[in-house]
């Protein structure tokens, strides 16, 4: 789990930085921030952990396709359990 307290103050998106736009299939996808001021620390944080944050989505992701698939099995036992009776 995440300790997202580390980021309460970061500056709110959209973020962009001159000549560095990071790009999908067609639409910007995350404009890096342009700061008025110096980045904090909470901003510096963000940034350097988006890799770990990334990685913790998609394993959440993947819980909850577990989840899901373990849920229809347990329908599909208790229907089949109703025809058996």
């Amino acid at each position: 789990m995440i300790d997202t307290s580390k980021y309460e103050g970061h500056t709110p998106a959209p973020w962009w930085m001159p000549s560095m736009e990071l790009r999908g299939s067609s639409e910007p996808v995350v404009k890096m921030a342009t700061f008025k001021r110096e980045p904090s620390l909470a901003d510096r944080t963000l940034i350097a952990d988006a890799p770990l944050l990334l990685a913790e989505v998609k394993r959440l992701r993947e819980a909850l396709r577990q989840v899901s698939v373990a849920g229809r099995l347990d329908r599909a036992q208790a229907i089949a359990r109703k025809v058996i009776e």
